[in-house]
């Protein structure tokens, strides 16, 4: 585990912010509440700083790192720190980047231009030169943006400072780069500001943890719940969204090594292998996993009136046709390991619904896809189901979240639980290890039942957390 800075201490002969040399100099003012205002004066404009923010933006250290959870404020810091040192600094050139070029447009661009519209600073976006030519007084200051996927193209820059986003996602190469790039004389010193959540012992967590300097690194982290301008449905849902391991890491901003260990490390015999037994009176999910010529895993799932869902039943065959399983699931019929299943298509009068595997593949034997001949199967054995197949598959690690959270939430909700008629599914969520990043896959006999049993999990509960429009915070 890392020992952090408590934020809450504070750090010893600590400055205030000094003055910019351009058109808007900052103050600073107490609030309240425990917050701190950077208020640039002769303008509507109030920056809030959270107590974590406002000892990054005092620090007086070259190297700065921010630790943040989700919505915790990283960007909307980000943004104003590099503004700030632009108008401090209009002799020399800045620059933010971002890990991709999406990260750019639809990040790292829009928070810059919203930035100085706040600030009040005129502006040109030369997108050709991939900069914003900013007018402080009367130098027109170059602030470039560049996306690291080739952060080779920034090598012979010099800058006075640099924000780099997201670094959880940046080579340490590109790194070491960067802070070579910082040499421009017309500054107080090369400055570099570095946001990101944590992933794992990664190049964010060498640079200001494991080979920290005192007085040339300062690193503050916060979580998610600590961000006062989110709202408490949001916190408490986006909590509710995640399990307990992705929580720490995503939102208590805590390093740790995932994709390791145990795939669906929330699963519990004791608590989720309780599941309720099939009840005649509710709908049934046949929920689709194809890998036809490898074993063939469906799990039959009933959702209940408190947003529960329950795994009742699995099928699942070796060396199986489509055709064949239907035939199965409808009139009965052996299972491996000596188990049999009922005719489903006698048992159950209620609805049926159906999701699963987006993969449509052409079938084998008859040249159509999986899916149509699946339920042409189902229904000449008299099951006719809803159809709710995703256009695309979530990915892996998707899907894997929201199982994970479904089975144990960062809250402490259970929502997910597996009867014990379903044993393959019950193995593969005690079983499943990951290797190399992805889930090991050399037991070809693995993972087939739960990957089936995921898709109507991710489809229900996606671990991807509420949605916080604009307007409903202020920090992002």
């Amino acid at each position: 585990m890392v020992s952090f800075p408590d934020p809450k201490q504070p750090r010893p002969s600590e400055p205030k912010p000094a003055a910019p040399a351009g058109s808007l100099p900052l103050c600073v003012a107490d609030e309240p509440d425990g917050l701190e205002e950077v208020v640039p004066e002769d303008s509507i404009f109030r920056l809030r700083l959270t107590e974590p923010q406002m000892r990054a933006w005092n620090a007086t250290e070259p190297y700065v790192g921010l630790c943040f959870g989700i919505r915790g404020g990283k960007t909307y810091f980000g943004r104003n720190w590099i503004l700030r040192r632009v108008v401090e600094f209009p002799e020399s050139e800045h620059i933010a980047t971002a890990n991709s070029y999406d990260q750019l447009r639809l990040v790292t661009i829009p928070n810059i231009e919203r930035g100085l519209k706040e600030w009040g600073l005129p502006y040109v976006h030369a997108k050709g030169e991939r900069a914003f030519k900013i007018r402080i007084e009367r130098r027109t200051v170059l602030l470039h943006y560049r996306s690291m996927e080739n952060f080779d193209l920034v090598r012979g820059a010099e800058f006075g400072s640099a924000w780099m986003d997201e670094l959880r996602d940046t080579k340490k190469d590109a790194l070491e780069m960067m802070k070579g790039r910082l040499s421009c004389p017309k500054i107080d010193v090369g400055r570099l500001l570095c946001t990101t959540t944590p992933n794992g012992y990664d190049a964010f967590y060498d640079e200001f943890f494991r080979y920290a300097k005192p007085g040339k690194h300062f690193a503050v982290r916060s979580r998610t719940r600590d961000n006062p301008f989110l709202p408490d449905w949001y916190v408490e849902q986006i909590y509710d969204a995640y399990d307990p391991d992705r929580a720490a890491q995503e939102l208590d901003a805590d390093f740790r090594v995932m994709g390791a260990g145990k795939v669906y490390s929330s699963f519990l015999r004791e608590r989720n292998g309780k599941g309720l037994a099939y009840n005649p009176q509710l709908p049934l999910w046949i929920c689709i996993d194809f890998n036809i010529g490898a074993p063939m895993a469906w799990v039959l799932a009933q959702t209940t009136g408190n947003g529960e869902i329950h795994a009742v039943a699995e099928l699942y065959l070796r060396d199986c046709t489509i055709p064949r399983m239907a035939k199965v699931l409808a009139e009965g019929g052996r299972l491996e390991r000596g188990r049999v299943s009922p005719a489903w298509a006698k048992i159950h009068k209620q609805p049926w619904h159906i999701t699963g595997d987006a993969s449509d593949a052409r079938n084998r034997e008859s040249g159509k896809s999986d899916w149509k001949v699946l339920l042409e199967h189902l229904a000449a054995n008299g099951i006719h189901p809803t159809l709710h197949k995703p256009n695309s598959n979530p990915r892996v690690k998707d899907r894997v979240n929201s199982v994970n959270a479904a089975l144990l939430s960062a809250l402490g909700r259970t929502r997910c639980y597996v009867n014990e008629s379903c044993p393959e599914l019950i193995t593969d969520l005690e079983q499943n290890t990951w290797r190399n990043g992805d889930i090991d896959d050399r037991d070809k006999t693995r993972g087939h039942a739960a990957a089936a049993f995921g898709y109507l999990v991710h489809q229900k509960f996606p671990a991807t957390g509420p949605t916080l429009h604009e307007g409903q915070h202020m920090l992002q």
